[in-house]
């Protein structure tokens, strides 16, 4: 995964498991995730306190001049059909609204999982 980046940006790797931990121990950076992700960042159930400690922490982050960039993803809906999912399907909080931006469609989407693409590097390699 990391190959992709090698002479082109830099990247941090943490152990962290939540992101909030790992923006702790990384104040005011900016961050890149996926739809699932923001929508997991945003999710109550993974903060002890429920709503309020989200928002709460996260908006400790947002004035420490943290941001999360937020790419699309395409969700399948059957019959051939689908659409391509962005940050304004997903249910951002006011509080939190200016610490998540949305990386346009036109600059981002490509059809195509992580895992097709790890898979058509190996297939390059041999």
């Amino acid at each position: 995964r990391l190959d992709q980046f090698r002479g082109e940006s830099q990247v941090i790797l943490t152990t962290k498991p939540l992101f909030v931990e790992k923006m702790n121990i990384l104040p005011g950076c900016c961050f890149v995730s996926g739809y699932d992700t923001a929508v997991r960042i945003l999710n109550p159930a993974y903060y002890a306190g429920g709503a309020e400690e989200m928002i709460h922490e996260l908006s400790k982050k947002e004035s420490a001049g943290s941001r999360i960039f937020v790419a699309g993803r395409i969700e399948q809906l059957g019959n051939g059909k689908s659409r391509f999912l962005t940050l304004r399907d997903i249910d951002i909080p006011n509080e939190l609204n200016r610490m998540f931006v949305e990386i346009p469609e036109a600059l981002f989407r490509e059809d195509i999982s992580s895992s097709q693409i790890r898979a058509q590097g190996k297939e390059a390699d041999t």
